[in-house]
């Protein structure tokens, strides 16, 4: 679990991911939490817990993350790692924000909490993440946690190593 100012993000396990999508009033008992059901991204979850499964030595990798505000417990939107490191020592993070939580830096505090959390892992060194180039919500939000645009093209690639001008950040 990563704790941030306002936020708990939790890991879920490949039997949490399945209560998601099937039963979701179990998974908030469990969690003790107030959410919404996977819905339309069910086969996403199912497909992470599948690989979490598969690959257990790394199912932080494979699974879907639970953004929870800690006042109140309510779900405010989600994130995950798309495959463990590369050879390059690369993850890629995908996320998503319920639409009555923007614009309250949730999932700005989220990205910067699951990236600082990424390269303490053995085996990270950058966390990389993609976005439509016309979703400029996205991309703020990457901007505000710290990434860097690397490539632009179809999609624009965004990059996070946690240096400051070559340096390490202090933590």
């Amino acid at each position: 679990m990563i704790t941030t100012e306002r936020l708990e993000i939790i890991p879920l396990t490949s039997q949490q991911m399945g209560l998601w999508v099937n039963d979701t009033p179990a998974l908030e008992r469990q969690l003790n939490c107030h959410t919404k059901s996977a819905g339309s991204i069910s086969h996403i979850v199912q497909k992470q817990a599948m690989r979490a499964d598969a690959d257990q030595q790394n199912w932080l990798f494979h699974a879907f993350w639970l953004i929870i505000r800690r006042a109140d417990r309510v779900v405010v939107g989600s994130c995950a790692f798309k495959n463990p490191p590369d050879f390059g020592r690369t993850v890629e993070i995908g996320y998503g924000l319920n639409t009555c939580f923007e614009g309250q830096g949730y999932m700005t505090e989220a990205i910067k909490g699951l990236a600082k959390w990424a390269l303490e892992q053995e085996g990270v060194s950058m966390v990389t993440a993609e976005t439509e180039k016309d979703n400029a919500k996205s991309e703020n939000v990457l901007k505000r946690a710290g990434f860097i645009m690397f490539r632009k093209g179809e999609t624009n690639w965004w990059g996070f190593s946690g240096t400051k001008n070559g340096k390490k950040e202090q933590k």
